[in-house]
């Protein structure tokens, strides 16, 4: 019985000597093309992804635990029919959405799912892969009536853009794009990266379509106040609410 209390203490402590696998950073980019009666619109946006795993002593055979994303939503511009924004976040209403991070291992990950999950985001970062993304996979798809105005926001289904944007107007093609690892200063840790001017672009562009998205969160509330995004009113759906970190993420906003 010691012999055997001895060796299963050997055991348990090899176990708490495994460490976790590293952190993973990627750089990806979305592109959504949008047909139009006036030609094809096309929008895009690069965010850096961190990806964590959980295959420490606690964890499962490097199953991914967390994500942090740094970037913004993917705008495309329309013209005068208005702005479609394709958020960070999944919209909890439709059945199959996913969020943009949700996309790595979904599609870009599909054939390299036969090895431990950090060994699948290295094979990813070395294929460089474009894939295709299904309509109905798509993260949450939102437009302003007016994008003054966080209170006139419209969910969109993305498979019928013609009830908000009008006749002929369709997404035709979504893109999701990895772009190998984000530039790191000499010697560096993963938090110690180089600015990327494609993301810092990328978050500038929703900031400019909708100045109010930097405001705190309590003006925003009011700005929403007796519409249908205010959670206490009769038609609110649970979900539908503005959210700066679902337009804009890992970015200091000035105050």
């Amino acid at each position: 019985m010691k012999r055997l209390l001895a060796a299963l203490a050997v055991v348990v402590a090899l176990v708490g000597c495994r460490q976790e696998s590293p952190p993973r950073a990627l750089l990806y980019r979305l592109t959504i093309t949008v047909d139009t009666p006036e030609g094809p619109k096309v929008g895009s946006s690069v965010a850096r992804l961190w990806v964590g795993f959980g295959d420490g002593p606690l964890g499962r055979m490097g199953a991914a635990i967390f994500f942090n994303v740094k970037g913004a939503a993917t705008v495309v511009d329309l013209g005068a029919r208005g702005y479609l924004f394709c958020l960070l976040d999944r919209d909890i209403t439709r059945k199959g959405s996913d969020s943009q991070q949700g996309l790595l291992i979904k599609y870009a990950g599909r054939p390299y799912l036969d090895r431990p999950m950090p060994r699948t985001v290295d094979a990813i970062v070395e294929a460089r892969p474009k894939t295709p993304i299904a309509l109905e996979n798509l993260p949450a798809l939102v437009r302003f009536r007016d994008p003054a105005q966080p209170s006139t926001a419209e969910w969109i289904d993305p498979t019928d853009l013609e009830k908000a944007f009008g006749a002929g107007v369709a997404i035709s093609r979504v893109d999701y794009e990895i772009l190998g690892k984000p530039p790191m200063k000499p010697g560096a840790k993963l938090t110690d990266e180089i600015e990327v001017k494609e993301i810092t672009d990328s978050i500038a562009r929703v900031r400019q379509t909708i100045p109010w998205i930097t405001l705190p969160r309590k003006v925003i509330t009011e700005m929403v106040k007796g519409s249908d995004l205010e959670p206490m009113t009769k038609n609110h759906q649970y979900g539908r609410s503005i959210v700066e970190s679902d337009f804009i993420s890992g970015a200091r906003t000035e105050r």
